[in-house]
């Protein structure tokens, strides 16, 4: 692999973990209007990071955005000294929370490996 593979590999995943990012953003918004959306939104999260594995062609493309969304989502159930918090403790921001980690969890699992993890060889 040439440094100009490397630095596309790199600003590959770069867009990926920004793609995370924007789905947890957008669906933290979201998820509260009803259970059904949230739902949705935790179908709509698996889709992407199975694609995103599909794209890439390995397990790490469907984990980066999956990492992302769950480092976004963390930040944003966390309370602020203000007393506000975005993703609630209520069912929908549960289903969210604990649907899109599912979400990762599935399109990891779901998306092939093309290389052995132990060698690194192809497999």
């Amino acid at each position: 692999m040439n440094r100009l593979d490397s630095v596309l590999t790199g600003a590959l995943y770069g867009l990926l973990a920004l793609g995370g990012v924007l789905l947890a953003l957008i669906g933290s918004f979201s998820f509260g209007r009803s259970l059904l959306i949230a739902a949705a939104l935790c179908a709509l999260n698996l889709a992407a990071f199975r694609a995103a594995g599909w794209a890439v062609g390995t397990r790490t493309g469907a984990l980066v955005p999956a990492a992302a969304w769950l480092t976004a989502t963390g930040v944003l159930s966390l309370p602020r000294s203000e007393g506000d918090v975005i993703i609630t403790s209520g069912a929908g921001g549960m289903l969210f929370l604990f649907g899109g980690a599912a979400a990762a969890l599935i399109a990891a699992a779901l998306t092939p490996a093309t290389r052995s993890w132990l060698t690194g060889l192809p497999q």
